[in-house]
């Protein structure tokens, strides 16, 4: 007579914990391992998420894939639309690219508009290489030829000024906004 002692209920569930965390640690890494060329994006102001990658014709001639809201911003600085909404437009992309890198892109100028021109990590474009106001040194001014203004407040905020029309920072036709954090 063999007398087998019974597994107690709390070893059970220790059991099925234990199988429960290796079988998501392994879906975890097999996600960190897929294509690191297609993209899993978030939405940003009514842009559809989707997948996308590179042709292959992009693959030879640049190594910058464009994110969805690149058509929005093409619109950027265009007669099409006003210069408050040139304003949205930059926080609509900031907005973006903060969900998706966890922080504001670094610098000055010609600095931000290189990483939301596909100069991050991704190589992900938010603007094109056509933006009204490129100048040859890379710095993005506004439709009145000043340089945008960016200050960082913290790593998730940032105050965005134009000059405005009489070109001078400072006074009352500045157009700008202290936080252009929305939706989180």
């Amino acid at each position: 007579m063999s007398s087998q002692t019974p597994r107690n209920p709390p070893q059970k569930m220790i059991i099925i914990l234990v199988m429960f965390v290796i079988i998501s640690l392994n879906f975890l890494i097999w996600l960190a391992n897929k294509d690191p060329q297609k993209i899993l994006t978030k939405p940003s102001e009514g842009i559809p998420i989707q997948q996308y990658s590179l042709s292959s014709e992009q693959k030879q001639s640049s190594n910058k894939i464009n994110h969805p809201i690149v058509e929005s911003s093409a619109r950027f600085q265009t007669n099409q639309i006003s210069p408050e909404e040139d304003l949205e437009i930059l926080i609509a992309v900031l907005d973006t690219y903060r969900r998706e890198y966890g922080g504001n892109p670094i610098g000055e100028n010609e600095e931000i508009f290189a990483s939301l021109r596909g100069e991050n990590q991704n190589n992900l474009r938010y603007f094109s290489d056509e933006i009204p106001g490129l100048q040859a040194s890379g710095v993005v001014a506004d439709r009145w030829g000043t340089p945008w203004r960016f200050h960082a407040i913290s790593g998730t905020q940032m105050e965005i000024t134009s000059a405005g029309p009489d070109q001078t920072f400072g006074t009352t036709d500045d157009i700008g906004t202290a936080d252009v954090r929305r939706n989180e």
